[in-house]
């Protein structure tokens, strides 16, 4: 039996692939047009880029 081998992404390809999802393409054609076979990735990017960047901020819950 082989393993498969983990892929890595350079930082560029993952801001791109966020970039495209920003400007409003869906994470499956961004997928499709990177040749990804999951686009689940490029949600945990844009949230890590996010934050990084300050513009995603936890929100709490408050009930009604």
């Amino acid at each position: 039996m082989t393993l498969r081998s983990r892929r890595s992404f350079t930082g560029e390809f993952k801001r791109e692939a966020v970039t495209m999802l920003l400007d409003a393409y869906s994470a499956p054609s961004v997928a499709e047009r990177l040749g990804l076979p999951n686009p689940s990735l490029f949600y945990r990017w844009k949230n890590a880029q996010l934050e990084q960047s300050g513009r995603l901020r936890q929100q709490s819950y408050v009930p009604c």
